[in-house]
């Protein structure tokens, strides 16, 4: 420290930004930083410290300096490295994308530092030696990287065998200092196993809190336990097929799986502690699912600290995040409703006097997230002020409570986030001669008894519905084949458990069967990321992209009929957010 303080070229200037790159503490490394003035200046950093400025190149193209990195395609002038950050291509995992026409390889170091082979990349050196005859033995493709090609492959865009990589590699303008910080980085990225997972087996688990009733619980797990069940039983080599190569590279990806029941009691203040208590015993790679009639967020936020994948659990309380990663959702659930009866307000014609929007918010967290979706919405149309009325206690909403509250008549649209103890104010507005134009309720937190609306309230009362339109449809499979005919029944068992638990099931395997030997956490999350729309669910499409984290993107508005052949008609088109 006392050889920078002293150099007598060092302005402020550059002794900020070399301070910026630096800790200096008692376990460590020599390391240099660059762009200080030009000139690369040692310093010794952790080894810890060292992965934390690599992850920032390779995410966000930013240099231990806090400048970006600068780069270039060929042919085209310089520009900033954050434009084309590694991850945007290699993805977080370092396996790369698999988009047609432009897949990008994998630069994770269990990769980059062996020889790259056409056939059968994944075996390695000892592996392919014992198990590949002779006469199918070939060259690599390239040869294995050191820090030394790796440095001619990221600045000129060489591969160690000499090759031009794609010319839509950027090229780095990189010191040798940050060159250092990035391949250590590479070297460290998916290089080994997730916890979790051993040569032969892999652990999952999934989280049951107490609230769940009895027969959702037996619909979840008989769902989830058989699969587990069919896929162990795929295990080992069958006759002559056992004896082929390829047959044998693929056992060598093949897993037996477990499945660890996490029961969380009491309130959620307390499952943190729970799940660090079970995860502490058996760590798993990820959760499978999981179900919860209360706020997920607990659950969420263990997922995120320990960067545990949770894979759709069924929850219509899942937390509302733009930058959090490690949970995938089948939606947004309430707050999606919300958000749905705002986009649908919106898009009524307008008048010279706009109607006023009263909204009634029960007492529970379902009630909560309907409104919050709404008005975050609503803010940001600049529309008329929303005026909020939140009931407290248990007291149920009878027609005098709501005739005091709601005083507009037509001029109004009544947002109605209460369950089906306010059948009874509906039943006695219904009587009223200036009833609001529209009553909008939420069919989720309606359940089962949706339909049990009251007939006279049916003229006036729409609800949102966050799910496929209950009639038949002609669906084409997103691989081809003929179309199917999809029909969801949606009165009975109207929380979806074993279909969504099956919807679940089907994602995991695909995701699995392009994972092969990749066994990295981030992988399975890229690869969910990269997956094919589905388009036969209880929703009317789950969408994969990456970094999406609620795969169904919209809701209907929907009215009761009281024609029993076909008791919801469809008030809006299928509203996205």
């Amino acid at each position: 420290m006392k050889e920078i303080v002293n150099e007598r070229r060092f302005d402020l200037r550059r002794m900020v930004l070399a301070l910026a790159c630096i800790i200096v503490l008692g376990t460590s490394a020599p390391w240099f930083c660059s762009n200080c003035g030009g000139e690369e200046h040692r310093f010794e950093m952790t080894e810890e410290q060292a992965l934390s400025l690599g992850e920032k190149m390779y995410r966000k193209a930013v240099l231990p300096s806090g400048e970006p990195m600068k780069a270039a395609i060929p042919g085209d002038n310089q520009a900033p490295g954050t434009t084309f950050a590694c991850i945007s291509c290699h993805m977080k995992s370092g396996l790369g994308s698999k988009e047609t026409g432009s897949r990008a390889l994998s630069i994770n170091g269990a990769k980059l530092f062996q020889p790259q082979y056409l056939h059968f990349p994944d075996l390695l050196t000892s592996e392919r030696a014992e198990m590949v005859p002779l006469r199918h033995q070939t060259p690599p493709l390239r040869d294995a990287y050191t820090e030394a090609t790796l440095g001619v492959a990221i600045r000129e865009g060489i591969n160690p065998n000499g090759r031009h990589l794609n010319p839509v590699m950027p090229r780095y303008r990189l010191s040798d200092g940050d060159l250092k910080i990035l391949a250590n980085y590479l070297k460290n990225l998916s290089s080994s196993f997730s916890p979790g997972v051993t040569d032969k087996t892999m652990a999952f688990a999934t989280v049951i809190t107490d609230d769940v009733s009895p027969e959702d619980r037996e619909a979840f797990l008989e769902v989830l336990e058989r699969s587990i069940q069919d896929h162990n039983s795929l295990g080992g080599k069958q006759g002559k097929m056992g004896r082929m190569l390829k047959m044998q590279v693929m056992a060598l990806s093949f897993r037996t799986w477990s499945l660890a029941h996490w029961t969380l009691k009491g309130p959620p203040d307390t499952w943190k502690d729970q799940l660090q208590e079970y995860y502490g015993k058996d760590p798993v790679f990820a959760i499978l699912g999981g179900l919860s009639y209360s706020s997920w967020e607990p659950i969420h936020q263990f997922c995120e600290s320990r960067q545990v994948p949770c894979i759709l659990p069924i929850t219509e309380l899942p937390v509302v995040s733009s930058t959090d990663y490690y949970t995938v959702y089948f939606s947004k659930g309430y707050n999606q409703e919300g958000e749905a009866a705002a986009r649908y307000l919106k898009s009524m014609p307008e008048s010279g006097n706009p109607r006023d929007i009263v909204q009634i918010v029960g007492p529970g967290p379902e009630a909560k997230a309907l409104a919050r979706g709404f008005e975050e919405t609503w803010s940001g149309m600049a529309k008329k002020p929303v005026e909020t009325i939140t009931l407290k206690g248990q007291t149920p909403l009878d027609g005098e409570i709501l005739a005091g509250l709601v005083q507009r008549g037509k001029n109004c649209d009544l947002l109605l986030w209460t369950g089906p103890e306010s059948y009874g104010a509906l039943d006695a507005l219904a009587a009223a001669p200036d009833k609001p134009a529209a009553v909008l309720m939420s069919s989720s937190l309606l359940g089962g008894r949706l339909w049990d609306l009251p007939s006279k309230a049916r003229e006036f009362t729409l609800v949102t519905w966050p799910w496929r339109e209950p009639v038949q449809k002609a669906v084409s499979p997103p691989m081809g084949g003929p179309p199917q005919i999809v029909n969801k029944e949606f009165r009975k068992n109207d929380r979806r458990i074993a279909s969504r638990t099956n919807t679940m099931i089907e994602t995991m395997t695909s995701v699995f069967s392009m994972m092969e030997r990749n066994f990295y956490r981030d992988y399975l999350l890229d690869s969910i990321d990269q997956g094919e729309d589905q388009y036969i669910t209880d929703y009317e499409q789950l969408t994969f992209l990456p970094g999406k984290r609620y795969l169904s993107e919209g809701c209907y508005i929907m009215q009761l009929s009281n024609n029993p052949n076909s008791p919801l008609v469809p008030k809006s088109e299928w509203i996205q957010y």
